[in-house]
């Protein structure tokens, strides 16, 4: 049972630890680019490419890690009724 729960922290955590080693990678990346004068348009556009996929993958990770709770996979019912309010409880 123990093992069972380890093995699925470290599930948990394995992207978080990706996303870290990718930040530190395009951190190094970014620097070296900065240092070099004669850095090409080529190579900084794909900098910026892979910053803004690293940026979209942060985004997934943290909605999934947000819609993590215990009770996030259920469902949910949800009503609205209009009351009275005259023209605006029309639409």
């Amino acid at each position: 049972m123990l093992l069972q729960r380890l093995s699925q922290l470290k599930e948990a955590i394995a992207p978080f630890r990706q996303l870290e080693a990718r930040v530190d990678d395009l951190e190094a990346m970014g620097e070296l680019l900065a240092e070099e004068a004669s850095a090409e348009e080529a190579m900084l556009t794909e900098h910026a490419d892979d910053l803004r996929k690293l940026r979209i993958e942060l985004d997934r990770l943290e909605l999934s890690t947000l819609l993590s709770g215990e009770h996030d996979s259920a469902d949910a019912i949800v009503e609205l009724k209009a009351g009275a309010g005259g023209t605006d409880a029309c639409d």
